[in-house]
């Protein structure tokens, strides 16, 4: 975590002690204003939760980082009074252990938050949430059952934004995403299954979002995968662990 030029930022993720693990997130509050961004797309695209207007937003970033072009733009839930232990959710990011990453490419930042993953076969949730309750009450709260504080911070009016995370199941059985035809198209073939039957650590990363109407929060889900024509070749070339005697 850190603060600078008034900005509250904070990184985490999640791991699960093997090696595996999830994107490293950036969160940052502006006043009285929240971002959200996976830490490689935050120039790309963002998500903007406005206390004011209640407008939240998921939208492309200029390269000065802001935004341009709203994909989604929806309004949050209202927030309850303060004495009531009341809040809204803005987000709620699902990690299902069995498909975080054991090959990503480069280190995560030193000063990111390691998210303990849940056990296999269940999901880390992450949550950001807005509360009219004071820190100290905030603290007395968390750690809860099955709730753990990650990071809290004062916005400018008053109100305490959080981050906590639990664990619980999930129901989602895997997805292949086959090559697009379209011009101009970069992906190849990417499979994010149950089992990773290669051994590739699941390199590949993807987020998915659903539409959120008003007064929802985002969810998200994050998971890993791979190319399976890159993991076939990989498999083939990959020289025999022992030479058989003749």
């Amino acid at each position: 975590m850190s603060s600078r030029n008034n900005k509250f930022i904070v990184r985490f993720a999640v791991f699960d002690g093997n090696g595996a693990r999830s994107l490293v997130w950036r969160l940052w509050v502006d006043k009285n204003d929240i971002y959200l961004s996976s830490r490689n797309m935050s120039n790309i695209v963002k998500t903007s939760f406005h206390y004011d207007s209640k407008i939240c937003r998921y939208a492309k970033t200029n390269v000065d980082g802001n935004a341009r072009e709203a994909f989604v733009r929806w309004i949050r839930a209202p927030l309850s009074d303060s004495g009531k232990d009341g809040g809204v959710l803005l987000a709620r990011i699902s990690i299902p252990s069995d498909y975080l990453s054991s090959s990503l490419s480069g280190e995560p930042p030193v000063d990111v938050i390691k998210v303990p993953g849940a056990s296999a076969g269940q999901s880390t949730f992450i949550e950001i949430f807005l509360t009219k309750e004071n820190l100290a009450r905030v603290d007395t709260i968390f750690p809860g059952t099955n709730s753990y504080l990650i990071a809290r911070r004062k916005l400018l009016n008053g109100v305490i934004m959080g981050i906590k995370y639990g664990y619980g199941d999930y129901d989602f059985k895997g997805i292949e995403a086959p090559k697009s035809n379209a011009d101009g198209s970069v992906f190849g073939n990417l499979s994010f299954p149950e089992t990773d039957v290669w051994d590739t650590g699941r390199p590949i990363r993807m987020t998915l979002f659903q539409h959120p109407k008003d007064g929802d929060a985002l969810e998200i889900l994050e998971i890993g995968g791979y190319d399976p024509d890159a993991a076939v070749l990989s498999a083939i070339m990959k020289p025999p662990s022992s030479l058989p005697s003749f």
